[in-house]
This record gives C-alpha cells, structure tokens and sequence, in this order.
C-alpha cells in the first residue's frame, strides 16, 4: 500500500495548523481567527490550497535572502581582506567573485553535512509513531520533498551567479555542488551510522566540519586555473559516487531506515528535554545566599526597590558571573590588541605602515568594537534576566489582581530598568579605559570621534538590556518553558541585530553620538509612558 497521500496529507495538515496558530497570535489577524478553527475540518481542507502556495512564496523568499546573506559576508571579508595588505602577495586568489563563490560553497557543505531525510520533524514521528506508515515510505517521502527544494535552490542559486557573477561556468559549477552535495549529505549519513552502529558526537561533527569546510574554502580561493579547479573537484565528486553508490543501495532498506529513524527520534525528544531543563535551570534562585547583604536592603530601600533589589542578590549567579566572564574577556582581547599595537608602533617599522596616519587604525579599532558589540549582543544577559523575573517572580504574583494594578507595574519598571542600566554598561568601561589607551598611543586618531564613539557604546550597552525589559513588559512573550513565540518580539530581536551588524559606520561619525543619545533618552521616555499605559493589560502570565 502507498501512503505518499497520507504522508503529505499530515504535512498539510500540520503545516495549516502551525500557519492558523501565527495568524491567531499575530495583533491584526488575531481579531479575525476563531478559537475553534483548529476543529473545523472542512474550512482546514479549504486552507490546505493556502498554505501550499504561501509555502512555495516562503521557499523562494528564504532561499533568495540566504543568498543575500551569503553576499553580504562576502562583501564584508573582501572589504576586510583590501584592507590588509599583507594579503596581497598570498597564495590566494582574492577576487570579489572568487570570495562570493568560495563563501558560498563553504557555507553549502555546513548545510548539507548530514542526511536531512532521516532529520527528526514532527511529520515524521506522527507518520511513523501514530500511523504506523512503513520507515522506507517516510524516508522516500522525505527524499522527494528534498529534492523539491533543492532544485528551486539551484535555479536560483544558477540565476544568482549569472546575475551577480556574471560567470556562466560559476552558475553551472554551482547547480552541480547543489546536487552533489544533497547526494552527500544522505549516503555519507547512512555510511557512518553503518560503520559505528551510532550517529556523530559533537567533538567528531565539530572537527569533521571544520576540517572540510576550510579545504573547501581555502581550494576554492586558490590560485589554480578555474576549470582545474572545477576538474579536479568533478573527478573527486563521480569517484566518490562511484565508490559510495553500491553501498547506497544496500543501506536503504526499511530495517537500517528503521533504525537510524528511531534513534534520530529518541535523540531529539531527549534534547528537547535537555534544552528545556537547561532553561530553566539557568534562571533558578541561587541556593547560598548572602543573608546580610539581603537584610541590608531593609534599610537601604523600601517597596517594590526593596523587591527588586532582594531578587537580584538572590539571582546573583545569572548577571554576575556572566559579566565577570565578559568583562575578563574583554580585558583579556584589549590587553592583547594594545600588546599588538605597541609592537607595530614601537618595534616593527615596517608593520607601522599599516596604521599610516591614522585612518586606517581607526577602521581597525572600529572593525573591532563592532566584532565587540556583536559578542555583547549575542552574551547579553539582558534577556536571560527577564525570564528570571517571569518564573521565578512575574509568573506567581501575576496571578494577584494588586499587581496587575497599572500603578505596580509601572513603579516595578522604574526599579528594574535602573538595575538593567548599570548591569550593561560594565564591560563597556573596560574597553573604553583601552579606547583610550589606544588614542594616546596613536595621537593622529581624532580625538572627537573617539568621544562620539565611546558614548555611543555605554548608549548601545544600556540599551540592549532596556529593550529586552520593555518588550517583556509590553508583549509577555514568556510561557512557563521560557519559549518566546511573539512575533513582534523576535523580529524586534532582528533588527537590533541588523543594526549592530551594521553600525560602524554610523558610529564612526563625530556626530553620531548626539542622535545616539537623543534616540535613547526618547525610547526610555516612550517605554515609560507606554508600560505606564497599555503594561496592565499587555503584562500578563501565560501558561
């Protein structure tokens, strides 16, 4: 019996349900949403035409705007590269085309690494867990939808090069990588696991990945005629197929499916469990307690100041360790780049050409604070903090009518955002202290711009951990298992990304500070207000 139709029946399915549960979180389409659509089988079936075509826009928007982000790393490490200039006699062909093309690449082997067939997904443990459909059918199913979307990706991956390129051997090299490397990921999967009867540790994918990835790349960018480089990658891609494909076909049999199947299933239910202890455990009471410095806050605070400073001595291994261990990482890379620097000004004569008058150090030392602001990003606490304040405070107290009173809440922001500022501003007066160390080591350095840069930083700091505060404030995005599945939460958590991603430019203006200060004084202001406003009704638990 073929359950090809029951299998991509419970995709459907699955897929419309997970579409009707955004439509019903997200604020313009919540209105229009019955809570009981999700029972309504006639209309669900009537959706599945929906979802089918909002599913083909979102595979050819996701893999466009991947894309778009491999062509922005690309551009950034070809600006990186020109800037060194010990990079142009290498051995490397360093071209923006041969970059584009060798990121990539590199980046094509990372995602298809492992089978993405025998992947764990909800489809398939419904399929093969509650409907008893055969392994080997599931596993095919999986295939045919694999290669769906790797044929869309190779078109656009083929008009890409073309376009951007402007090379047709790079466009057709490309589309054969797409396919060779779909080929890869599922026999090198099934070839191990029959090999070691078990799937690859982390330590093993880990150096595997990083081992092939940086051959692929550094091949890539070789100096090497193009077409021996595309020979000799060919040569290797058909004696591998033929080596493996033998064994392929022996593999694929529903017992060895089976097997990989249900070990892939157990494996993941076990992280889930892992991933969901873990977050919670990172965000419990600490259990030694500095019992004087709590009865301190008796007489140094009252009220809801009181509350808020007793929480944080008694959550202390959440914030305060973390930013020991930021701030000695960011003393420690400083000590070193001041080392570095002290070396090309004072001993190596060639090397102080590099920082020629200035200019290019300053591109250096902001090349390096966004490399800062992006780990600080990524390390904030900010986050972490708010979800401490929600299982381990908001979450009970919520369930009392006194505080969800309008003035609680809004005197219970006031005390948190304080203690939210001073947490993030520490680890940036470490580098700043180096700031300027740098600029008296280097005197051609604009003084005003290095003002600007520094206030801009203790700016962009403090208000990592505002935002995350108001928007934990304005749109509850917390349940009990500190799942975050707002929208507007996640997307605003994107665009600061992009923003950091992208600032240094705008922080090296003299100027830029005066904006920078200008915009946090205003969106402190505006979450005051609005927490003052709307929190009474937006601030709330969810189980």
């Amino acid at each position: 019996m073929n359950h090809n139709k029951t299998i991509q029946k419970i995709h459907d399915r699955l897929g419309v349900n997970t579409f009707l549960y955004y439509l019903s979180k997200f604020f313009l389409t919540k209105p229009f949403v019955s809570p009981y659509v999700y029972s309504d089988y006639s209309k669900k079936d009537s959706y599945v035409k929906v979802y089918k075509v909002l599913s083909i826009i979102k595979l050819f928007v996701f893999k466009f705007f991947y894309m778009l982000m491999v062509l922005f790393i690309a551009s950034t490490l070809d600006s990186l590269i020109k800037s060194m200039s010990f990079f142009n006699q290498s051995w490397l062909n360093l071209n923006q085309k041969n970059i584009l093309f060798s990121v990539w690449l590199t980046f094509l082997y990372l995602g298809n690494y492992e089978s993405k067939a025998l992947q764990f997904s909800k489809t398939k443990k419904l399929c093969l867990l509650s409907f008893k459909i055969p392994f080997l059918e599931v596993y095919q199913a999986s295939l045919f939808q694999i290669f769906v979307d790797r044929i869309v990706y190779a078109c656009i991956v083929f008009f890409a090069f073309i376009i951007l390129g402007k090379s047709f051997p790079l466009a057709l090299a490309g589309v054969i990588f797409v396919a060779f490397f779909c080929y890869y990921g599922e026999i090198d999967t099934l070839s191990y696991f029959h090999k070691h009867k078990k799937g690859r540790t982390t330590l093993l994918k880990t150096g595997q990945m990083i081992l092939f990835s940086c051959f692929i790349f550094l091949l890539s960018l070789s100096k090497l005629n193009t077409y021996l480089k595309f020979s000799i990658a060919l040569m290797s891609m058909l004696l591998y197929i033929l080596r493996k494909q033998h064994d392929y076909q022996q593999l694929k049999t529903s017992e060895f499916i089976n097997t990989i199947m249900i070990q892939n299933i157990r494996n993941a239910d076990e992280l889930l469990a892992t991933v969901s202890n873990q977050s919670l455990t990172h965000v419990q009471v600490d259990q030694e307690v500095d019992v004087e410095a709590s009865q301190s806050y008796l007489t140094q605070s009252k009220g809801y100041s009181y509350f808020n400073n007793l929480f944080m001595n008694r959550h202390r291994r959440i914030w305060l360790k973390p930013l020991k261990i930021l701030t000695f990482l960011v003393f420690s890379f400083a000590c070193l780049l001041t080392g570095l620097l002290f070396y090309i000004q004072n001993i190596d004569p060639n090397a102080k050409a590099i920082l020629g008058d200035g200019d290019v150090f300053e591109s250096v030392y902001f090349l390096f604070t966004k490399a800062f602001l992006l780990f600080y990003y990524f390390t904030n606490i900010g986050e972490k903090i708010t979800q401490a304040y929600y299982i381990n405070a908001d979450y009970s107290l919520l369930h009392y009518s006194f505080y969800r009173r309008k003035e609680v809440i809004w005197r219970q922001y006031l005390s948190r955002v304080k203690s939210s500022i001073y947490i993030g501003i520490v680890p940036v007066m470490t580098l700043t202290v180096f700031l300027i160390i740098w600029k008296v080591m280097v005197p051609s350095s604009s003084t005003l711009n290095l003002f600007s840069f520094i206030i801009n930083l203790f700016i962009i700091s403090m208000f990592f951990n505002l935002h995350y505060l108001f928007m934990y404030y304005l749109l509850s995005p917390f349940n009990l298992k500190l799942e975050a599945k707002s929208i507007p939460y996640n997307l605003s958590k994107i665009i600061i990304y992009l923003f950091v991603f992208n600032s240094s430019e705008f922080l090296a203006k003299p100027q830029s500070f005066i904006y920078m200060s200008v915009f946090f004084v205003l969106y402190t202001l505006c979450s005051i207000v609005l927490v003052r406003l709307f929190a009474h009704k937006t601030f709330t638990y969810k189980d």
